[in-house]
């Protein structure tokens, strides 16, 4: 009889090991079962290599190891602890095409120890460059899966950083898409960057690019476990033996938003099974709804936090921008305007009614009607509306078209707006939105004045972030009347934000940089000294994105964010939750009332859930409604 051996082999490039054994094989960590073959494959790659050794050895004692497997075992271990030292020796032919920072060397040389690795750098700590000087000294081909707006840094930074090397950027019609897959395919291409989009529709088709690299930027798109492009990113990683996730924001506290990240890494990091990560790392408790018989499993805390944490920190490396670089300070600046009479009336009847009732719209094209109702019966959306509300304007829909929607939570959390592509109702039979204008808009002239102090010095260029389309419609009236040079980024031409990121840096008229707070990704805006967030977004990564876009290397000035705040207002608990990181955007699906309740950002760093004991609600209400104090 042929004595039972554990051997070394490779699969894709990627060490694996190989034993025959029973079912206790399960107990070895990554541990598959080959029932082609009955035997037992177990990741051999570093740095699970010796504690996959010593747990085969553990469950099978008798099984023996091939010369080749223990060799493997110190050698890999040696390549382990060099990583984690920044110690990983170059190539001797290897040269930078640009100085790294001290920081980025580092880096480096911890990617080349680890072939499943997370980079977790702040913004602007330079984590492309790694990834293209990784890409040239491994000397092969690599898919890049970015948002859109990031690929035409990616193209900038391989020509900056590694000029040999040709990428091919995929976009365009899904005939052009497939079309410049097969170009990179058959020309030899180095590097093929796509969007998590065409990611999403074309895997067969990029599985036919030779890549032995992929790489996810600004990971944390993979948050979702049940989202397509997980899904999809989760296929493409097969059979690639190097996989890297980059991200300045992986989690935002919810170890659910890691699962489908370190699944790209290796599936058994997490574990394969979703659910049982979630049992493992969140407290679930079972509620019925009110009035109903319907039941769910809500989470209402975290537990285990530290094995988590010990997954995470085996597999990444953490930087911040104090551990990297000496950066001038950057100072928050929190700008109070008031509102007007008529706003606080609306405001406050929205609060206690939730109908308002506005008189003719001067910027409808209809007005026949004297008196426009605008009806909200959700509160997800009555907030989004309070916010319209201190910015001078309300958006009417006379149908209200969204209240009996069955996605309305999920759009108004992505802002999926109604008729756009995402929308389960054709754009043709939405009608289009009327907006009013109040009559007087302090907080447009609160802004005119900032602006006009911040531009007297002629060096200085200046970022607004926005939260409404209407908002940049006033922003841009203003702008234009007063003669300011600026460059607006909207949905019409984000597809070339890059190109006006360079327009900005070098063109001295353009002073200003205006955009909508969800298209603060992926730009480097390091010629502004000045940001202001005219209104603030919900989404708390939406934020922390937008606030490093001119915080990061090139920046030589003392950097200024100016937030303008309402007080009394939604706002109030906007700047509480963001300076808490918390994440609004999720609160406004599933608490409201706590995300206008005075009381709720409190509540919800002290874990203390609706209609419990110490809420300020009562514990049995005939319907969920909103009680926060009106503005005065």
């Amino acid at each position: 009889m042929s004595e039972k051996k554990c051997v070394l082999t490779s699969v894709s490039g990627t060490p694996i090991f190989v034993f025959p054994g029973g079912r206790d094989g399960e107990r070895i960590k990554g541990a598959v079962f080959d029932h082609s073959r009955l035997l037992w494959l177990a990741p051999a790659f570093v740095p699970f290599t010796k504690e996959v050794f010593e747990d085969i050895k553990q469950v099978f004692p008798d099984l023996k190891f091939s010369p080749k497997a223990e060799e493997w075992v110190e050698e890999a271990e040696d390549i382990r602890k060099k990583a984690i030292s920044f110690s990983t020796e170059f190539r001797k032919d290897f040269e930078f095409v640009t100085k790294p920072y001290e920081h980025q060397e580092k880096a480096l040389r911890f990617l080349l120890g680890m072939p499943r690795c997370g980079l977790f750098f702040d913004m602007g700590l330079g984590k492309t460059k790694i990834v293209v000087d990784l890409i040239r000294h491994e000397n092969k081909k690599a898919l890049v899966v970015a948002p859109t707006v990031a690929m035409g840094v990616w193209q900038n930074e391989i020509e900056k950083h590694a000029r040999k090397l040709s990428s091919l950027k995929v976009e365009g019609t899904p005939s052009k898409k497939k079309k410049a897959i097969l170009k990179a395919t058959e020309e030899e291409t180095d590097i093929l960057l796509v969007s998590y989009d065409t990611a999403k529709r074309y895997v067969k088709e990029l599985k036919q690019f030779p890549f032995k690299i992929i790489v996810a930027d600004e990971s944390h798109f993979l948050r979702g476990y049940k989202s397509q492009r997980t899904k999809a990113l989760l296929k493409l990683t097969k059979g690639t033996p190097r996989r890297i996730i980059l991200s300045g924001t992986p989690s935002l506290g919810n170890p659910l938003h890691l699962w489908g990240q370190l699944s790209f890494l290796a599936p058994f990091i997490p574990g394969r099974n979703f659910f049982k990560y979630r049992q493992m790392f969140c407290v679930l408790e079972r509620k019925f709804f009110y009035n109903s018989s319907k039941a769910a499993h809500l989470i209402v805390g975290f537990r285990n936090l530290d094995i988590l944490n010990e997954k995470v920190t085996n597999v990444s490396i953490r930087k911040k921008k104090e551990d990297c670089l000496d950066l001038p300070k950057r100072q928050i600046i929190d700008i109070p305007y008031s509102i007007t009479k008529e706003q606080q009336k609306f405001y406050n009847e929205m609060l206690e009614f939730l109908e308002v009732f506005f008189e003719s719209s001067r910027d409808s094209a209809e007005d026949d009607d004297p008196e426009k109702s605008l009806i909200i019966s959700n509160p997800a959306i009555a907030i989004q509306k309070l916010m319209q509300v201190i910015s001078g304007f309300v958006l009417l829909n006379p149908t209200n078209i969204c209240d009996n929607c069955p996605k309305l939570n999920y759009c108004v959390k992505n802002s999926i707006k109604p008729g756009n592509k995402n929308c389960l109702i054709p754009a043709k039979q939405v009608e289009k939105r009327q907006i009013y204008r109040t009559k007087t808009n302090p907080k447009l002239e609160a802004l005119a004045e900032l602006i006009a102090g911040i531009i007297e010095e002629k060096r200085n260029k200046l970022i607004i972030w926005t939260f409404f389309r209407e908002e940049n419609r006033q922003i841009r009236e203003l702008l234009q009347k007063e003669n300011i040079g600026f460059i607006e980024i909207s949905p019409k031409n984000v597809s070339k934000i890059n190109e006006f990121e360079k327009e900005f840096e070098n063109n001295e008229e353009k002073r200003i940089w205006l955009s909508n707070v969800s298209a603060g990704v992926s730009v480097t805006l390091t010629k502004a000294a000045y940001m202001i967030y005219y209104s603030l977004p919900l989404d708390l990564g939406s934020y922390l994105q937008a606030m490093d876009r001119n915080y990061r290397i090139g920046q030589k000035n003392k950097v200024v964010v100016y937030r303008m705040v309402c007080h009394g207002s939604i706002t109030d608990n906007q700047i509480k939750a963001l300076d808490q990181k918390l994440n609004l955007a999720t609160a406004v699906v599933q608490k409201p009332n706590c995300v206008i309740c005075p009381r709720g950002i409190e509540c919800m760093v002290k874990g203390i859930e609706p209609f419990e004991d110490e809420c300020s609600f009562a514990a049995r209400m005939r319907k969920v409604s909103l009680k926060p104090s009106k503005m005065r």
